[in-house]
């Protein structure tokens, strides 16, 4: 192959790899909507995720309450376009009704397999949950996760379904201990597809960071 020929293959590559990038960072999750009501356009709900160049129209009484992951900030609006990246959010034709520092989300990031279990733990120092711990379920597959059990040791200490993405601990259930080291199983309904990680537990000292399992 000729010189220029193999310059020209660079360059061609160089920028297919660079599309590729782009493409990865615009579908990049950038916020989580807890509460939306009224919206005019995009097939969205609570708990969902908006990625990078996504616009939701909030039409004229449409109402959406988000957290962005940059910003660490929640934010709810009415009416309107809004638009998102993965450095801001920005509003057309729509009001901004309140703005509050949140502490930014930790994620835990892990994949269910069928008779197999893989972990990816990219939060420092691992999961840390509190005595009464809540948690969103994020991701392409969060759908084949039905069950939560937590176990101390051989001894099951909750076993419960997650009705929904969000699962908090329930009332009258007797709380985690603190200082203690759990192993928790997402389970799918049939038991075939599991993932299993560790939680270290610690009193809650003011409010709680959102806490995400991206289940891919």
């Amino acid at each position: 192959m000729r010189r220029s020929s193999l310059t020209a293959f660079f360059f061609v590559a160089l920028a297919a790899t660079m599309g590729w990038t782009e493409i990865a960072a615009a579908q990049r999750p950038v916020a989580l909507i807890t509460d939306i009501v009224g919206a005019a356009s995009a097939d969205v709900g609570p708990f969902d995720e908006v990625s990078a160049g996504m616009s939701i129209d909030l039409g004229s009484g449409g109402r959406m309450e988000f957290q962005h992951y940059q910003r660490c900030e929640t934010v709810v609006v009415e009416g309107g376009r809004v638009s998102f990246s993965r450095q801001t959010y920005t509003t057309q034709k729509g009001r901004i009704l309140d703005v509050r520092r949140s502490k930014c989300p930790k994620t835990v990031a892990v994949g269910m397999e069928v008779s197999g279990v893989q972990l990816r733990n990219i939060t420092p120092g691992g999961l840390r949950l509190t005595t009464r711990p809540s948690f969103v379920l994020v991701g392409a597959k969060r759908a084949r996760v039905a069950r939560l059990r937590v176990r101390d040791g051989d001894a099951i200490v909750f076993e419960g379904r997650i009705d929904g993405w969000r699962f908090t601990w329930p009332d009258g259930t007797a709380p985690l201990k603190a200082g203690t080291r759990y192993d928790i199983d997402l389970l799918s309904d049939d038991g075939k597809d599991r993932h299993s990680l560790t939680a270290t537990i610690a009193e809650q000292r003011g409010s709680a960071p959102l806490t995400l399992l991206r289940v891919e």
